[in-house]
C-alpha cells in the first residue's frame, strides 16, 4: 500500500493543473487555495472529479481530466451536490413533521440511523489508526519550538497565538480557549485565594 505524502494546497493545485484542470495563476489560484482550506481537496475533488475524468488513472499515469475542465466547474458540482441535499432534507424533514411518517418509513430511518452510529465508530476507529500526520511531520512541528527564545517578546506571543485562542479572568476564575483541531476548546480554571 503506498503511503500517502503530505501536501500544501499549493502543490495540491499544481497537480490539478499537471491532471489538466485550469487554474489561472493569481487571484484564481488564491481563490482555489481559499476554496480548498475551508472545504477540503478530497470533498471537492476526489468526491466530485469521475464527470471531469478523460482517462483514469493507472498503475503508471495519474488520472487526466477533460480538455478545458475549470477548478471551478468542479467546484459548481461540489455546491450544487450540497445544496440539492439540503433541499432534500429540508422536505424530507417537512414530510415528517407533517404526519407523513409512516411506520415502514420510521423503521427504515432507524436501520438508516444504526447503519450511521456504525459507519461513525468504524470511521473514528480507522482515523485512531492513520493519522492524518506522519511521525516525522508532527516531529518537524514540535521540534521547531526548540529553538524559540522565550525571552523574546516577539517569538512568546507567537507561541501564544498558535496554542491559546483566548483568556478570560474572572474574579473567582479562568476561562481558557486552546486553539484545537478545527475549532476551539475551553478549560474553566478555579483560582484560589
Amino acid at each position: 500500500m503506498n503511503k500517502k505524502i503530505y501536501k500544501t494546497y499549493r502543490q495540491l493545485i499544481t497537480i490539478l493543473r499537471n491532471r489538466g484542470v485550469m487554474i489561472k495563476k493569481g487571484s484564481v489560484a488564491s481563490r482555489a487555495i481559499d476554496i480548498l482550506e475551508k472545504e477540503n481537496y478530497y470533498n471537492v475533488v476526489n468526491g466530485y472529479k469521475k464527470l471531469f475524468i478523460d482517462s483514469p488513472a493507472t498503475t503508471a499515469t495519474p488520472e487526466l481530466y477533460k480538455t478545458g475542465v475549470t477548478f471551478d466547474e468542479i467546484y459548481a458540482l461540489y455546491l450544487f451536490d450540497r445544496d440539492l441535499r439540503h433541499i432534500y432534507l429540508k422536505y424530507l424533514l417537512n414530510a415528517i413533521q407533517q404526519g407523513v411518517l409512516t411506520p415502514s418509513t420510521k423503521k427504515r430511518l432507524d436501520e438508516l440511523e444504526l447503519t450511521k452510529n456504525e459507519i461513525e465508530v468504524s470511521i473514528l476507529k480507522e482515523q485512531m489508526q492513520k493519522p492524518l500526520l506522519s511521525r516525522e511531520q508532527l516531529t518537524y512541528w514540535i521540534c521547531r519550538f526548540k529553538a524559540t527564545d522565550i525571552n523574546n517578546q516577539e517569538q512568546k506571543q507567537r507561541l501564544i497565538d498558535i496554542f491559546i485562542n483566548s483568556v478570560y479572568l474572572y474574579d473567582d476564575h479562568a476561562v481558557i480557549t486552546f486553539n484545537y483541531k478545527d475549532r476551539t476548546k475551553t478549560v474553566s480554571l478555579q483560582l484560589s485565594r
